[in-house]
């Protein structure tokens, strides 16, 4: 066999073995996500798309892990959206905003603007928009907890059409997720003061307990 030919079936396996690119991040918003301290990659958060090849209709927003700190988006990003297509659930693994540098609410603005976008986009992204829910590790947990615990209708007025949607998961699912912040003897000490700073205001620490809004 003639070396260019070898050379060319080589190079064609090579090809053929190399892993698809992962999907592009794209932002939560257009231009400046409220409350937003900065341009920087860490000041937009971002939703990453891992559509399903065979949709069933359900998605799950996933957010990392990290003690609302850092961001665990391998492991528990972008291998779960893996194992989900698996399973024909569409992933959107979560980018959001992290402390010390944010402090709650943006952390919830971004898990709620990820919902109501991915269910504004369902025909585009070939989902049923009463199929989607909302997953998350670790402190990704507790986000995800608060975001199925304190959610809105949407503002039919409002002049962005995704803010005209449900907040709402229709479903949740926390993986060894932070829960509680006012029990002392189980909360995680270093997510509690990254979400809420060194002082916060027990009314607010005592809200965002989700085990207590549980109805």
């Amino acid at each position: 066999m003639p070396k260019s030919i070898l050379l060319l079936f080589t190079a064609a396996a090579l090809f053929a073995q190399r892993p698809a690119p992962d999907p592009s991040a794209f932002p939560l918003w257009t231009g400046a996500a409220p409350g937003a301290l900065g341009a920087d990659d860490k000041d937009i958060p971002t939703l990453t798309p891992w559509l399903a090849r065979e949709p069933n209709g359900k998605a799950i927003i996933v957010c990392p892990g990290g003690g609302y700190g850092a961001l665990a988006v391998d492991h528990e990003g972008k291998q779960i959206a893996q194992w989900l297509n698996s399973q024909g659930i569409s992933a959107f693994v979560l980018r959001y905003r992290l402390g010390p540098k944010y402090r709650h609410p943006a952390m919830l603005n971004d898990a709620q603007r990820a919902l109501r976008t991915v269910r504004a986009r369902a025909a585009e992204f070939h989902l049923n928009p009463d199929k989607i829910g909302i997953m998350g590790f670790s402190a990704g947990g507790h986000l995800s907890a608060t975001a199925a615990t304190h959610f809105d209708p949407g503002i039919a007025s409002h002049a962005d059409a995704i803010e005209r949607v449900s907040s709402r998961p229709d479903f949740a699912v926390l993986a060894y997720p932070v829960i509680t912040l006012t029990d002392e003897l189980y909360v995680h000490k270093g997510s509690r003061r990254n979400l809420l700073g060194d002082a916060p205001d027990a009314a607010l620490v005592e809200s965002l307990s989700n085990e207590k809004a549980v109805t």
